[in-house]
């Protein structure tokens, strides 16, 4: 959902620019918008139109379609479209700065994406020259050093050394 979202908030915030020219009320604007947009937000803006047109609160219909899609950045953009709506503040300004801040998240997600796979090969790297050194060690020394790791105690804490070592690796990819 995330990476709809994504594909969906540069093209979102464009429509949104061109749309608020022409058409005063931000419901109006997000019922138009929501034409060219896909799911999910699609449907959310469909709901937020139909939802301000029913209550008459433009304010809360749009804080909660900000609650409906689990994304930070939409989030601080329709918080932003609301206290605008709020204080009647310029919509046009609202888009544009939006849009900065939506290319500068863009841009640190692949950045972030980049990093990952970049450590990622590191640790491939590490991994696979770790096993050659044990390889390289096992031919120069009399008994097997896999005899070593297995079936000691100093072998057991290498061995949970390493393995501890990945799954720290593996749990800070995860979160990021």
């Amino acid at each position: 959902m995330m990476g709809k979202v994504n594909e969906n908030l540069l093209k979102f915030l464009d429509f949104c620019g061109n749309y608020s020219i022409s058409v005063g009320e931000v419901t109006a604007v997000l019922e138009q918008v929501s034409l060219y947009v896909e799911d999910p937000l699609k449907t959310v803006l469909n709901e937020c139109y139909v939802e301000a047109k029913i209550t008459g609160d433009t304010g809360m219909a749009l804080l909660a379609m900000a609650e409906k899609v689990e994304h930070p950045m939409f989030k601080e953009i329709v918080g932003n479209m609301e206290i605008s709506i709020r204080y009647c503040a310029d919509f046009k300004a609202l888009v544009a700065s939006s849009r900065r801040s939506v290319r500068e998240y863009l841009r640190m997600r692949e950045e972030r994406r980049g990093i990952l796979r970049e450590a990622s090969i590191n640790m491939g790297l590490l991994l696979l020259m770790s096993v050659c050194v044990m390889l390289a060690v096992d031919c120069l020394v009399d008994g097997s050093i896999w005899r070593l790791l297995l079936f000691s105690v100093p072998g057991h804490i290498a061995l949970g050394i390493i393995a501890g070592i990945v799954v720290l690796f593996f749990n800070k990819v995860y979160k990021l």
